[in-house]
């Protein structure tokens, strides 16, 4: 899923840079170039029906490759930015074991009271990522949803780097790249 602001190409990019062949990449596109109007960290009410629409986009996606024969053990769900945000918050609500979660730059959507419990995500693998100073994903907010979504069962990576821009790391293509070879690997 990509950012605010920014085309699906984005992602296309990404799935460009993991190098993957036979990986069969799906990429939502947000209506308006946002999934949701406010910023990640605001009540959940004022970013809806976005976040709803936003959710329901998610998870047309993952329905789309279950009935082509990939189960949910075998998909990976990857964002950057608001996306990243939108690929966490989609995995708590739909606690199951995934091939992966991979939030680049992201944490789970919601104030602080808000902030989605999952059960169930046995052992998902789940990448999770900020830098230090980062405007738009603060890093006391991965890190916290770092520790719940471990305690809701995800395999957590939590990587918070050096202040930089925001943007995707080589370090966090590496990461996908690996997480994905290990779902599709028979």
């Amino acid at each position: 899923m990509h950012g605010r602001g920014a085309w699906p190409e984005t992602m296309l990019d990404l799935a460009v840079r993991l190098a993957l062949d036979d990986v069969h990449v799906l990429v939502p596109v947000a209506a308006g170039r946002t999934w949701y109007p406010q910023r990640f960290t605001a009540p959940v009410a004022e970013n809806e029906p976005w976040l709803s629409h936003a959710l329901e986009a998610v998870d047309a996606a993952v329905q789309r490759l279950a009935g082509a024969g990939r189960p949910a053990e075998r998909v990976v769900l990857a964002g950057f930015s608001q996306g990243g945000c939108l690929a966490l918050e989609y995995a708590a609500r739909h606690a199951r074991r995934y091939g992966g979660v991979a939030a680049l730059t992201g944490g789970l959507i919601g104030d602080d009271s808000e902030l989605t419990h999952p059960q169930g995500l046995d052992g998902t693998p789940l990448l999770i990522t900020t830098a230090e100073g980062d405007e738009w994903v603060p890093p006391g907010r991965t890190e916290d949803s770092a520790r719940i979504l471990a305690a809701g069962g995800a395999d957590v990576d939590l990587r918070v780097f050096e202040p930089g821009p925001h943007a995707i790391r080589p370090q966090e293509v590496d990461a996908v790249r690996a997480m994905i070879r290990a779902v599709s690997t028979p």
